[in-house]
């Protein structure tokens, strides 16, 4: 049997998304396989993980086995003043190998394009 081969992430279509989740990222990265793979974003302070969340795909949403087309998870709280700074990896969860992460921002509501106070009350209102 072939030796499973080391997790990169080799390029990410976009390297933020709102604290909400939903955004649609296009990841490229060497040979999954896509029934094992999962992309874990992950909130470290002080050496502790405090947060994590997994992107959301199926195994049909990995293409040709060096990319994956996932949505973003919702953060912790989506009431958040600044930017939170957080890392994205690959994981495969037979082995729990792990690639190296990489930075990745969530924003803030406000600063999302034509945002505004009203619409962020309705928003926490319907979640």
């Amino acid at each position: 049997k072939k030796a499973m081969s080391d997790l990169v992430i080799c390029k990410l279509s976009d390297c933020s998304s709102s604290v909400v989740g939903g955004k649609e990222i296009i990841l490229l990265c060497e040979k999954v396989a896509k029934e094992d793979i999962s992309v874990r974003l992950f909130e470290k302070k002080n050496g502790e993980i405090v947060w994590e969340g997994y992107g959301d795909f199926t195994p049909t949403q990995v293409h040709k086995q060096v990319a994956i087309a996932f949505k973003t998870p919702r953060y912790k709280s989506i009431e958040v003043e600044n930017a939170v700074q957080v890392f994205i990896q690959l994981k495969r969860p037979s082995d729990g190998a792990e690639s190296d992460p990489l930075p990745f921002t969530l924003t803030s509501l406000e600063s999302e394009p034509g945002y505004s106070k009203r619409k962020k009350k309705e928003q926490i209102r319907r979640l």
